[in-house]
């Protein structure tokens, strides 16, 4: 009962769906000899009162045996070279397709005779009553689901984010199908960006100051081990932690990612969650040690950072509001030019520090400063308000109390007691 159709309206993520039709029939072509056939047939069935797209493609291959059939979604899973004419994979590609084709709601299966014909058969669900609704990303004309899944190209500032305040991440990978499975599991709950070797990584970092780096190490051009060094000898990304994803186990190899400044090394084939939960806890421990910047009454950076260039940045920051703290006119594009950096890169890397945005951090480096002339008690309030950029008395004590729970006469008064 089933019919082909040249068109068929299906609610997809189009980007996802060429990912899977695109590795299918990669893997179609790469088993199939020269002169064989491979087959797409789109279609429409019906299965207890829900109608189906159906995606099939078919080639006369070499096949998958019997015995391997049951485990080739499974993740770093590779039938053996001579199974498959000597042509191996990563083991990532399928596990890719299963997993995307399941965020669609749908099914994956295959049926194989050896150099007789193998078939995968995707199902999707017609209609969109089958998504929640915050799956759905555009109803406007095209069909169009969203997973949480965005690869961000670009971060132009704080305020063009589209997934709030998620991570962004970096993966830095010269497998391709690694690549996109990292990606795949990773963007629902973080911005990925994506470089495919340690040169075009660099790049990405230094434009977009990630969160955290996850590389692998052995890559043309530029290896992670390099990239790791670069990146925490550069004032502007010395900040940021990076991962090491490696197939190589030797205690050397470890010493040696460690020693470039590598926050913790993971070896291949990895296990998902325990990856997903070491990026989880690698960005929670930074967190919680750059919180005491908000909440110590005195910024004090030699006290509470162990990187000397984040040291000598935030020292550099301080001391530029200091001297320029009597002007009202302290901005983000001043402090920016100030430091030879983007708008962008300054926000990322001060947010990454201190957990606050430019804005913050700057009103926060003047409130602790009037906390010190407070305690000195040689100046009123108002004279503290100004001296420290305020445009009024009032509006310095709404930000003082804001920031410390109580006003300056309170703070005072509570100081002299």
């Amino acid at each position: 009962s089933e019919s082909i159709f040249n068109e068929l309206d299906v609610w997809v993520d189009k980007s996802k769906m060429e990912k899977i039709i695109s590795n299918l029939l990669s893997n179609a072509f790469k088993f199939t000899q020269d002169n064989g056939n491979v087959v797409l047939k789109i279609g429409r069935e019906t299965e207890e009162g829900q109608a189906y797209a159906t995606i099939s493609i078919t080639d006369n291959g070499s096949g998958i045996s019997p015995k391997y059939i049951d485990k080739i979604f499974d993740r770093f899973y590779q039938s053996p070279e001579e199974e498959n004419n000597n042509i191996a994979g990563t083991g990532i590609g399928l596990a890719l397709v299963k997993s995307l084709v399941e965020l669609h709601h749908g099914t994956i299966s295959v049926k194989s005779q050896k150099w007789k014909e193998t078939c995968f058969t995707l199902k999707i669900p017609l209609g969109n009553d089958h998504f929640e609704k915050n799956e759905i990303l555009d109803e406007s004309g095209e069909y169009f689901v969203s997973y949480n899944e965005k690869d961000i190209e670009e971060i132009t500032s704080e305020t063009k984010n589209p997934k709030g305040h998620a991570p962004l991440l970096l993966i830095v990978e010269d497998n391709a199908e690694l690549r996109e499975y990292l990606a795949s599991i990773l963007s629902p709950k973080y911005q990925v960006l994506k470089a495919a070797d340690g040169m075009e990584g660099l790049q990405v970092v230094r434009d977009s100051i990630p969160d955290l780096v996850l590389s692998d190490i052995a890559m043309p051009r530029l290896s992670g081990i390099t990239l790791c060094q670069t990146i925490k000898n550069e004032m502007p990304t010395s900040h940021i932690p990076v991962i090491l994803l490696t197939s190589k186990t030797s205690t050397s190899d470890m010493i040696e990612g460690v020693e470039t400044g590598a926050d913790t090394y993971i070896t291949k084939p990895f296990d998902v969650q325990h990856l997903i939960v070491t990026i989880e806890k690698t960005i929670e421990t930074r967190r919680k040690l750059y919180q005491r910047f908000s909440q110590d009454i005195y910024l004090i950076p030699n006290e509470n950072l162990d990187n000397d260039l984040e040291r000598k940045f935030l020292e550099k920051i301080i001391e530029y509001i200091d001297k320029n703290s009597s002007a009202s006119n302290i901005s983000v594009e001043k402090l920016a030019d100030y430091l030879l950096m983007s708008r962008t890169n300054v926000y990322r890397k001060i947010k990454a520090i201190t957990g606050q945005t430019p804005t913050e951090f700057i009103r926060s480096t003047l409130l602790k400063k009037a906390v010190k002339l407070l305690e000195n008690g040689q100046y009123n309030i108002s004279e503290i308000a100004f001296s420290v950029g305020f445009s009024s008395p009032g509006y310095f004590s709404k930000c003082f109390k804001k920031q410390y729970g109580k006003s300056p006469s309170e703070y005072l008064n509570n100081n002299n007691k």
